[in-house]
């Protein structure tokens, strides 16, 4: 088990208050799982009614859920002589397959991961590669935080979890309560949604008496006409331009003289 950072304890308590129904201790034990076995276990298989879903949103009709919990590879350092870089994506998307592959009801059950299956080694070559490769790039040097705007995904008669979500403001708090627990440098926002609702949150996560720094970034499975718009003339959305790109703009925004 390796030693906690200081901000696992407050990440696990609101977890637990407003994600998901279980102790603090459990959730240290998925972690624990997560790093340790990664793909199809079915010990990250929960039945779907320990979600803690706003009063608005019928438990009886929703399906395909799952939850991610927040992510983070590289080294923290407590005397900030690194980067503390917040990725934060929408929301933890799952489909049929996902459950076929854990042996798991779409319709009874949730899957618990991690952002970007980050700790699936098979999915970071394959499904996931843009992503794996973007993240554990950036880990090298700096200590990065996955996370997205909503916790958890649903399907809910025909639609996604996110849109009927958006008026729920818990997930802004929560997400507050999370920058303030990482105190990051620079957050990078997966898509045009994200970089809004951090624009929207900047007067409420200061850090110190110094304002945060957003990158905004095309969302790595943006249609191939958003990528062109920003890859250099020529040049193929491919995984590789992808995350030459982010890679790219991250660096320059990281070494830049403000």
């Amino acid at each position: 088990m390796q030693n906690k950072l200081p901000f696992e304890n407050g990440l696990h308590e609101l977890l637990s208050e407003h994600v998901i129904e279980m102790k603090t201790i459990e959730i240290v034990a998925v972690y624990e799982h997560l790093r340790s076995f990664g793909h199809c276990s079915r010990d990250v298989v929960r039945p779907k009614g320990i979600l803690r879903l706003p009063g608005s949103i019928s438990h009886g009709q929703i399906s395909m859920t799952g939850v991610d919990l927040p992510y983070w590879l590289g080294e923290f350092k407590m005397d900030n002589s690194n980067n503390r870089i917040m990725v934060i994506g929408i929301d933890p998307l799952r489909n049929e397959m996902t459950f076929n592959n854990y042996n798991a009801s779409s319709a009874d059950e949730l899957i618990i991961g991690t952002p970007y299956a980050m700790h699936d080694p098979e999915m970071m070559l394959k499904k996931t590669r843009v992503y794996s490769n973007f993240i554990t790039h950036l880990a090298q040097t700096n200590f990065v935080y996955l996370t997205d705007i909503y916790k958890y995904y649903f399907e809910i008669e025909g639609k996604r979890s996110s849109s009927c979500l958006k008026r729920e403001t818990m997930w802004d708090d929560f997400l507050c309560n999370e920058i303030r627990l990482i105190n990051p440098s620079h957050v990078v926002a997966f898509g045009k949604e994200v970089a809004e609702r951090m624009a929207d949150l900047h007067a409420q996560f200061q850090n110190g008496n110094e304002s945060i720094t957003i990158i905004e970034l095309p969302h790595p499975a943006a249609r191939a006409k958003t990528w062109a718009k920003v890859l250099d003339q020529g040049k193929r959305a491919t995984n590789d331009n992808k995350v030459c790109h982010m890679t790219t703009e991250v660096y320059n925004s990281l070494n830049s003289v403000t």
